[in-house]
């Protein structure tokens, strides 16, 4: 988040210390400095005198924040429906062989369900990947982390993407077919 670095450089610019700008603003000294440490974030009037003390607008004021809340939103959406996708694709996986072992319909009906409910979830997030330009798990480790995505695509990364899923799933119904063949 950049609001931090913007108050301090526009806090120098203007001359004001700490405590000048703290009693413009009717603040503690220590308020200025948690802002400026990162340590909290100024509320909306803050940042509206902020903005007219520093005479810049409030989107030059936090344009580096902008960015980065974008970039959370996106990536709180990931999570969300990746989670969807892994567990209900597991447990589609782990309720299949059950359910054609023991000829049980109502299993077999709520595994198909759960493998498209993975396969809906999954619709999401191939739409994220495409937005940010994602291909490979090196590059979505760089998306989690914040750094930019490298866009050159190594042979192994291709390789490692496209076959850990299946394999993952030939793994899960050779164990829940172990299980439950006994």
């Amino acid at each position: 988040m950049e609001l931090n670095k913007q108050i301090k450089k526009f806090r120098d610019r203007d001359g004001y210390s700490q405590e000048d700008l703290a009693e413009k603003l009717f603040v503690s000294r220590q308020t200025i400095s948690n802002w400026e440490n990162n340590r909290s974030y100024p509320d909306v009037h803050n940042l509206m005198m902020l903005s007219i003390l520093f005479d810049v607008s409030v989107d030059e004021l936090i344009k580096g924040d902008i960015q980065y809340l974008r970039y959370k939103t996106e990536q709180k959406k990931w999570t969300i429906w990746s989670n969807i996708m892994l567990i209900s694709a597991i447990v589609s996986a782990f309720l299949f062989v059950p359910a054609m072992l023991l000829d049980n319909r109502v299993l077999l009906i709520t595994s198909i369900v759960l493998y498209i409910l993975a396969i809906g979830a999954s619709i999401p997030i191939e739409i994220l990947k495409r937005k940010e330009g994602i291909y490979t798990y090196r590059q979505l480790i760089d998306f989690y982390d914040g750094k930019d995505i490298k866009k050159k695509k190594r042979f192994s990364d291709i390789v490692i993407t496209y076959l850990t899923f299946p394999i993952l799933l030939i793994i899960v119904i050779l164990i829940s077919f172990l299980m439950f063949s006994s």
